[in-house]
Formats: structure tokens, C-alpha cells, sequence
């Protein structure tokens, strides 16, 4: 079915009726809300920080003790004391090192520098007309080789015009099209009978307003010069 119409919103979010019937059975508030969940990319990278994080604090650990020795060692060999000022200057410049060394292999930004160029890639994408909402389909047209789609006016312009047409069971190309007038005069009165799209007045002239198929349709029977 196609054509237009309005609606009047009586309720929205926890007072409409299936709110409250998905309250009724599962007993959770705001059943009705979309909560943000991670991408598959976005768990990978988490994961991976998890684990580098991990060995990260252990080789901070490792290099803290390898510098106490070797600050110990210095102290010892040197004329200085521990609590010289050369030797506590020493030992900041290790501690420092080892903080240094924590710091930089902890990636805790990684997953936000990611999710930050694949916002990018979907703000370039909407420069070409190609809206995605979420950023895990994004991940996914990555992987894409061929895609599969119908005719759902979504890809294109919604701009339709007949190129071929089926009748007296013979397919002809509409340049080509040749019958006699008592069948095209049935096809064109079936296609005006049978159309929901109208002419309408458009940058001062008239154009069929509509569906795409029947407005591409009546622009079929507006170039053979017929009147509609």
C-alpha cells in the first residue's frame, strides 16, 4: 500500500502499552531502550589493551627492581650514601624511566583512536550519500567483496522509467514498441485506472507526483504523448 496519512501519538516510552507489557513480563524498567553496546572491532581492541596493559605493569614491575639493583649497586660502588643527594637524584631518574616505560606501553587509547577514524570513514561516507548508522557496519562492509540488493528505492534516486515492456506475450523495447491501437489504448487506460500517482504543478509545469513505478508509469504515457 502506498499514499500518505497522519497519526496522533497518545503516549511515548514507558506509558505506551508495550512498555508496560514488557515491564508485565519481564519486570525490567525502560524495556524500550536502546543501549549502546561495543563492536566486535571495539571488544577485539579492549581485549587487546587488557592484555597488553597486563604484561605492561608486569615488565614496570621487573624494571623497577632491575633499577633498584642497579641503583643499589651504583650507591654501593660510588662514595656517595643513600640518602646523598646524588643517590636520591639517581634513583627519581630511574623511578621516572620505569613510570615512562608503563605510560607508553599501556594503549589506552587505541580503542578511542579507533573509534575516532571510523567516525571519520563514516563522515566521508555521507559526503558520497551513504548514511550508516552503526559504526559495527561500518567493520562490516570492510570485509565486503559483492553486494546483493533488491529494488527497494534505498540505493538509488527513486527516479524509475520503463524500459521494456511485456505484451501479447512479447517483451519490446519501448523505442521499439509496436501493437495495434485496441491493445495500447487498454494498456494506457489500465495504467491510469490502476495508479494512485497524480499530476501535480512543479517549477510551472505539471509532473506526475507518486510512487516511483507509477510515476514512472505516467511519464511512460506523458513521452507517447498521451493524455493523463
Amino acid at each position: 500500500m502506498t499514499g500518505t496519512g497522519k497519526a496522533v501519538v497518545m503516549a511515548v516510552g514507558a506509558h505506551t502499552f508495550k512498555e508496560k507489557e514488557i515491564i508485565a513480563v519481564r519486570g525490567a524498567a525502560n524495556a524500550l531502550m536502546v543501549e549502546e553496546q561495543e563492536t566486535p572491532l571495539q571488544i577485539k581492541l579492549r581485549i587487546l589493551s587488557e592484555i597488553i596493559g597486563a604484561y605492561a605493569y608486569i615488565i614496570c614491575i621487573v624494571s623497577l627492581i632491575l633499577f633498584g639493583i642497579c641503583w643499589l649497586l651504583f650507591v654501593m660502588v660510588s662514595d656517595h650514601g643513600l640518602v646523598d643527594g646524588w643517590s636520591i637524584q639517581r634513583a627519581i631518574e630511574l623511578a621516572s624511566t620505569a613510570i615512562a616505560l608503563l605510560i607508553v606501553c599501556i594503549p589506552e587509547g587505541m580503542p578511542l583512536v579507533i573509534s575516532m577514524a571510523m567516525a571519520f570513514s563514516v563522515d566521508n561516507l555521507k559526503k558520497e550519500n551513504l548514511l550508516i548508522k552503526n559504526l559495527d557496519a561500518l567493520e562490516m562492509s570492510g570485509q565486503v567483496v559483492d553486494i546483493l540488493t533488491g529494488k527497494t528505492a534505498t540505493l538509488t534516486t527513486g527516479d524509475m522509467q520503463v524500459a521494456r515492456i511485456n505484451v501479447v506475450g512479447q517483451t519490446q523495447n519501448l523505442s521499439e514498441l509496436e501493437a495495434n491501437m485496441e491493445v495500447l489504448n487498454t494498456l494506457n487506460d489500465c495504467i491510469v485506472l490502476n495508479c494512485d500517482a497524480h499530476m501535480q504543478m512543479k517549477n510551472d509545469t505539471y509532473a506526475p507526483v507518486g510512487s516511483p513505478v507509477e510515476v514512472g508509469l505516467l511519464q511512460m504515457l506523458i513521452d507517447r504523448g498521451v493524455a493523463v
